[in-house]
């Protein structure tokens, strides 16, 4: 028996089978992290690039959602093309759910309290009764929200997918500038 305990042989291999796991798992954790990382940089300038049009755009029947959602697609495009764009995956992941809502007001603070409020534009019903989701024509400031559903490479048993969505998710409030009457000028005072 003294001589079975004094034997060193195989001694690094059990050391290895008992430490490999460990460090895979290690090296995985990473690799996620680094993944959702480059993932909320890459949709925070694509999202905020995508606001950026579609506030200053005409919108066809004031439908900013389409538009942004437009404008987000080809950010996509152009950002998948970057030399690590494919780690982020922007639309090829668990896809994204996209809302404009707008906010009525004409000074400062009643506009800062409505969305404290969460008093939005509401939908309304057409004449044969069907619900017409509110457009943004003349609106005063939009938010623009984008909740993104993140999969992981490799599945991270304490790590809930819920939360990593939740980290991605983003609300943009933007003054819609176009087709605003504020916001317009006259060409005979830029003319002169």
């Amino acid at each position: 028996m003294k001589k079975f305990l004094q034997n060193k042989k195989g001694v690094s291999t059990v050391e290895f089978a008992l430490t490999v796991a460990f460090y895979f798992f290690v090296v995985c954790l990473i690799l996620e992290f680094c993944r959702v990382t480059i993932t909320a940089a890459y949709w925070d300038l694509a999202i905020t690039e995508s606001v950026r049009i579609a506030k200053n755009k005409s919108a066809e029947g004031n439908d900013y959602a389409t538009e942004f959602e437009k404008a987000l697609k080809q950010q996509i495009v152009y950002q998948e093309n970057s030399t690590i764009g494919y780690l982020a995956r922007l639309d090829k992941n668990g896809g994204y759910k996209i809302d404009v809502k707008y906010v009525d007001c004409d000074k400062g603070n009643p506009c800062i309290q409505a969305l404290l409020d969460n008093k939005f534009r509401e939908p309304k019903k057409d004449s044969e009764g069907r619900i017409v989701p509110p457009n943004g024509q003349l609106a005063t400031l939009a938010v623009y929200s984008l909740t993104y559903n993140y999969d992981f490479l490799v599945s991270l048993p304490f790590l809930p997918k819920s939360g990593i969505s939740e980290f991605l998710s983003r609300k943009i409030i933007a003054v819609q500038e176009f087709n605003r009457s504020k916001f317009q000028y006259s060409r005979k005072s830029n003319d002169s």
